[in-house]
């Protein structure tokens, strides 16, 4: 069964991992990647500040979606699925 939920603060790591893995997907290097990581990390601040969403399949995360509200809209500020679902 889908299921989307809001993301709690003690799954910050595994959102991450989920997004370094989303990008690595796209071939990115893995030097590009390490530049990019302190941009990428999930963080205490950003899930209570902003709504972020777990998209779950039966039970399992495969991925994220954040927004954030810019000049009264919400607007798309991640998307990350697991590659196994792209």
């Amino acid at each position: 069964m889908k299921k989307i939920r809001q993301a709690q603060v003690s799954e910050k790591e595994l959102l991450s991992d989920l997004t370094l893995e989303s990008k690595a997907y796209w071939g990115c290097s893995n030097a590009f990647l390490e530049k990019c990581r302190p941009h990428l990390i999930m963080t205490k601040k950003y899930i209570e500040e902003w709504p972020v969403k777990i998209i779950e399949l039966n039970d399992e995360i495969i991925g994220y979606f954040s927004l954030k509200n810019i000049d009264g809209e919400n607007r798309l500020d991640n998307l990350w699925i697991k590659p196994a679902y792209i």
